[in-house]
């Protein structure tokens, strides 16, 4: 897997990115998961088994679990919130992946 960053800053908060094996699973009491979002304890862990495009893809997807809090979006998404975030991320990974001049200009590097 590529390398991640270390930390997220989603809503004033920094977050530490974790990357273990199978983490997020143990941390589900079982149910599989390959990342895992804790808000309480501002903590972002990534399963690193997986492929570099793919821990990309789960990276954004726990992002995007943080970006809904500061606007409130996980409080109205209630027990949605899991299927509208899974369903956002796939879409917007393709997009950036298909789209690198939209990156770019997104995220200027000066």
């Amino acid at each position: 897997m590529d390398r991640l960053p270390k930390t997220l800053k989603v809503g004033g908060l920094k977050y530490k990115v974790n990357s273990t094996q199978k983490a997020a699973k143990a941390l589900l009491d079982g149910h599989d998961a390959w990342g895992l979002t804790d808000r309480t304890k501002q903590t972002v862990t990534i399963d690193n088994d997986l492929l570099p495009d793919n821990a990309r893809r789960v990276w954004l997807h726990e992002l995007m679990h943080l970006a809904a809090t500061p606007c409130g979006l996980d409080k109205e998404w209630g027990d949605q919130e899991e299927n509208y975030v899974a369903r956002l991320s796939y879409a917007l990974h393709q997009v950036f992946n298909d789209n690198p001049a939209a990156v770019k200009f997104l995220c200027p590097t000066n």
